[in-house]
């Protein structure tokens, strides 16, 4: 199975512990978007993302899991001023 996944790392590193079998692609474009187009067969990709994409087409696109492959940190720097 190849599995589409953002080029940030921490995704990397979730889809190949949680699917090593799998060929994990890095894209640069959106994961979806390479699977819609038939270049992978599945997507790794941001909580909020999938349930986004499955709430506006729910016949063509499902979760596998209730629950999130994993739970990863994120942090922001806003410039003072």
């Amino acid at each position: 199975m190849k599995i589409a996944v953002s080029t940030d790392p921490a995704q990397q590193a979730v889809a190949r512990a949680r699917f090593p079998r799998a060929t994990v692609t890095p894209v640069e474009d959106d994961p979806l978007f390479v699977v819609a187009g038939g270049g992978a067969q599945a997507a790794v990709v941001a909580t909020l993302s999938a349930d986004a994409v499955v709430a506006s087409a729910p016949r063509r696109w499902f979760l596998p899991s209730a629950e999130p492959l994993a739970r990863t940190s994120a942090g922001m720097a806003v410039r003072k001023g």
